[in-house]
């Protein structure tokens, strides 16, 4: 890997060739990065209006959930001896 202004050069050159060529995966990538935070942003408000409690309390609720959730759903591992 080159140093110096032409190295930079080379990679930004490379970095805009792959943006070209990955327009799709990114512009479906952003889309679902702005639904998921449409989803944040509304189970937040309408959770803090009609279960009246602070967004502090609905993160440690839903990261407890979600951890509970993970474990829950992951297979076992089981080891065998030979």
């Amino acid at each position: 890997m080159s140093s110096g202004p032409s190295g930079r050069r080379e990679q930004a050159r490379d970095a805009l060739d792959w943006i070209q060529n990955n327009k799709v995966l990114l512009g479906v990538t952003g889309g679902a990065i702005l639904v998921m935070y449409g989803f944040y942003r509304i189970s937040m408000r309408m959770m803090t209006f009609f279960l009246n409690v602070p967004p502090q309390q609905i993160f440690t609720v839903g990261m407890a959930v979600g951890a509970v959730t993970t474990v829950r759903a992951h297979p076992t591992v089981t080891r065998t001896s030979a």
